[in-house]
């Protein structure tokens, strides 16, 4: 593993150096690769996973907050702050003193992330000691939140915002339906709509015989279904860890079956509330990241906008804070309440009560930690502004404070974890928010200077600097699973598109080893659709249409009369399938949960696809 993706940056080195057409600047990339390699020997794969994206901090937080560039642990320029170290990048952008210089190259930015980030979100299998790490900090976190919040002021404007977004809300008038995770009772994904709990938390607000069959009839024709659920008073969630990136693993938890099914209903009901409703629709998204990640950009040119980043978003959103929010909301509150589980079991089987309302996994976590923040953000907007004019008449009150609440409204965008605010504001957001349990990650905080980050675009001086990033394993075997050949012919697609020539050649050797060749489109065959093709569909080299090296005659073709069109022989990625009596109750029931129209009784297994050949046109 080592080997290739030190080979991999070897290429990505010189393929960057080589589009600066400098004599000096090619001679320093070769002492930059012998510089990768000596310390890839010493140190092994993790000065690429670990070593190299500390560096792009350094480089991003310099850029993002105003300060001066200290990277650590590479020898320096003498008298300069810059590191020897692909130093001919690091020297368009900052001076010898470390400080963001006025002609800094955008350019050269996004260069020095490519390399610097490119296997930053590898799924490095994790050790024991990360696995322990990630649960001690899941606890100490969930200790640390608040028992209570105070009501002062802001919380009160806060709670008055949920009150005129929920004020018309029904949480009764949903439709359940099933998230693709694991649940932590164990069910398969073609057993998820058979349901064998009555959990007494659930049936206060949503009874069993209103929305987990489909009719009456069910009922009838099944006396049995019902008299034979266990009788539970709460469920208990899972969690599990799944790899994350070169640091460690990422913590999520599996809900219990009838948990996940109401959860998705009433999940799905408040993000379609939430994107709507007057008071919230465009400012705070589920569907839409483009809104953001435009903000982003364009306040990278003019700085009116700041965007800021939460620290361990759904686990420091507490109980207490969503009891103080939603406590005008008193049906939803209890809707919310009854529908989240209170307690999880680590992999070690201890189970723990949680303070915080929602871990991630949970359907109900990322609209409510994301309604949380914007009401929150604006409070504490809302009280500022008040300050400034404390006296208005009483005849002028009510319409002067909702005029106040909607202009703070619109100077706020969230998505998720991702908040986007007015620059000056900002600092408030980070003096209140700490008040109530919620903190901020400080060093992807993006307040001053060019740089700006939210929703996967990263944007300086309105140039998209986002890198490209490996996220599967190679294996470094003929034999690769699906998803990976997926993700390498993906990479290599991207890496071509952005004249990347080296390293798409080598990833796309390396997958032709594995699996044999492949065909090569150009985008226009493609209708603007390859990323879709290379990561979901036909596995496939996407090529642009100047490129005049496209030989597929080695693959069998034929002539379809009935479609008029010629066709190839080629690889197609395909789920492995589970197939049950589409006639039973519990698939009518998944075809009015899931608008499935055909083949109800059908299902994708999860995270298990395979390669079949397929007859495609060309």
């Amino acid at each position: 593993m080592c080997s290739f993706y030190t080979s991999l940056h070897e290429r990505l080195i010189i393929d960057v150096a080589e589009s600066y057409e400098s004599s000096a600047v090619k001679q320093e990339s070769k002492l930059d690769i012998a510089v990768m390699q000596r310390r890839v020997r010493r140190e092994g794969s993790s000065f690429l996973t670990k070593t190299l994206p500390k560096l792009g901090k350094a480089l991003d937080k310099a850029l993002s907050q105003g300060t001066k560039f200290a990277p650590l642990g590479f020898k320096l320029k003498p008298n300069s702050t810059i590191p020897k170290f692909l130093g001919w990048l690091f020297e368009l952008v900052f001076s010898d003193q470390g400080e963001e210089l006025s002609s800094a190259s955008p350019r050269a930015v996004r260069d020095l992330r490519l390399i610097l980030y490119v296997l930053y979100k590898l799924e490095i299998p994790y050790t024991d000691d990360q696995q322990e790490q990630v649960l001690v900090a899941f606890r100490e976190t969930d200790q640390a939140l608040p028992d209570s919040v105070s009501n002062d002021d802001i919380m009160c404007h806060a709670r008055n915002f949920i009150t005129n977004v929920f004020g018309r809300f029904d949480p009764h008038d949903i439709i359940p339906k099933h998230g693709p995770g694991a649940v932590a009772t164990g069910e398969k994904n073609h057993e998820k709509h058979r349901f064998s709990r009555l959990y007494s938390s659930i049936e206060r607000s949503y009874p069993f015989s209103g929305y987990f069959v489909y009719s009456l009839d069910h009922l009838c024709t099944d006396p049995g279904y019902l008299a034979n659920q266990e009788s539970l008073t709460a469920g208990t969630a899972k969690v599990v860890l799944v790899p994350k990136d070169s640091r460690g693993p990422r913590l999520i938890s599996c809900e219990p079956l009838e948990y996940q099914w109401i959860q998705g209903g009433l999940g799905g009901a408040i993000k379609m509330h939430l994107e709507r409703n007057d008071w919230t629709r465009g400012h705070v998204n589920f569907t839409d990241q483009e809104i953001n990640r435009q903000l982003a950009l364009a306040s990278s040119v003019n700085g009116q906008w700041v965007t800021l980043d939460m620290k361990e978003a759904s686990d420091r959103v507490s109980v207490a804070l969503v009891t103080e929010l939603f406590r005008d909301c008193p049906v939803l509150l209890d809707c919310l309440m009854a529908t989240r589980t209170p307690q999880t079991m680590l992999p070690n089987g201890n189970i723990v009560t949680m303070k915080k309302f929602a871990p991630m996994g949970s359907n109900l976590c990322f609209p409510i930690e994301a309604v949380v923040f914007m009401a929150l953000g604006v409070g504490v907007l809302m009280a500022e502004k008040l300050r400034q004019r404390p006296y208005v008449s009483r005849q002028h009150q009510h319409v002067y404070y909702k005029r106040v609440m909607w202009r703070a409204s619109r100077s706020l965008f969230v998505y998720g974890d991702d908040i986007i605010s007015r620059r000056e504001d900002y600092a408030s957001l980070l003096q209140y928010f700490p008040t109530v349990g919620l903190m901020f990650n400080q060093d992807k905080c993006c307040t001053h200077g060019s740089f700006r980050e939210s929703c996967g675009m990263d944007a300086y001086k309105g140039v998209c600097v986002t890198p490209l990033r490996v996220k599967r394993l190679w294996m470094c075997s003929r034999k690769q699973a699906p998803e990976t050949l997926c993700a390498y012919v993906s990479f290599s697609n991207e890496a071509y598109k952005r004249g990347l020539y080296r390293v798409a050649s080598f990833v796309s050797d390396a997958v032709e080893m594995s699996i044999g060749k492949l065909p090569v489109f150009k985008e226009r065959q493609l209708d603007n659709q390859s990323e879709f093709m290379s990561q979901y569909g036909v596995l496939c080299w996407i090529r642009p249409l100047s490129y005049d090296g496209s030989d597929n005659s080695c693959f069998k073709t034929r002539f379809n009369a009935d479609l008029q069109r010629r066709e190839f022989r080629v690889l197609h990625v395909s789920p492995r399938k589970v197939i049950v009596d589409s006639t039973d109750w519990c698939m009518v029931l998944r075809r009015l949960s899931s608008s499935i129209h055909s083949n109800p009784g059908v299902f994708a297994l999860m995270r298990s696809v395979t390669l079949k050949r397929i007859w495609y046109p060309y």
